[in-house]
């Protein structure tokens, strides 16, 4: 392993004992609705596709780690550390070459038994667009899909970036509603997107 690896590989930690600290001040504030359906409850035959809003990412990445969850992550320098947080973290993470590529091995992953979890409006926008990933892999997969509606009483908006990325301002509520799964069966494309959006609420 090189220097610049390892010295990664160490700021990832670092980063994630604040983060876990963080956390640890959050999440006494936190309001989960249905949270049978986050991966550490999900019977052990079923896997899904967990959707959300690219700016909740901050929000979601503790509520899912450690559990073996496949997340895309984009191949530039800037996402690199992010790549790599998301790895300490416990995620297995799927580096975007192409979209046929990245749809391919997902594709793969649920049909090995794993979830995932996609920013339906992700990697590049528009914000508030679902765009057709989780979509296309429920239908070819016919696993479910369930989306994490997440709202904060009071958070802090980055309002350079392209999807308004959200930040919860410290030991401020926030509630997560989960959905039950959404199964592509007897639906079109169309149908599933309206019920995916009414499930996400805002973006």
């Amino acid at each position: 392993m090189t220097v610049k690896a390892i010295l990664f590989y160490f700021s990832a930690y670092v980063a994630k004992g604040f983060y876990l600290a963080y956390l640890a001040a959050c999440s006494p504030r936190a309001v989960i609705t249905n949270s049978k359906y986050l991966p550490q409850h999900l019977p052990k035959d079923l896997n899904v596709i967990y959707v959300f809003w690219h700016s909740k990412t901050f929000l979601i990445m503790p509520y899912c780690r450690d559990h073996k969850i496949g997340v895309l992550t984009l191949l530039d320098w800037k996402n690199y550390f992010y790549d790599k947080l998301c790895a300490v973290f416990g995620y297995q993470t799927v580096p975007v070459r192409d979209a046929s590529g990245a749809a391919r091995r997902l594709k793969e992953m649920l049909e090995g038994g794993s979830s995932i979890a996609l920013a339906v409006d992700g990697p590049r926008g528009p914000i508030g667009t679902i765009r057709p990933g989780a979509i296309y892999l429920s239908q070819k997969t016919k696993k479910p899909i369930i989306a994490i509606n997440i709202r904060c009483e009071k958070s802090l908006r980055i309002r350079n970036r392209w999807d308004k990325y959200e930040i919860p301002v410290p030991f401020t509520r926030t509630f997560f509603t989960v959905s039950d799964p959404i199964y592509p069966a007897g639906k079109n494309t169309e149908e599933m997107r309206a019920e995916l959006r009414e499930r996400l609420g805002s973006c």
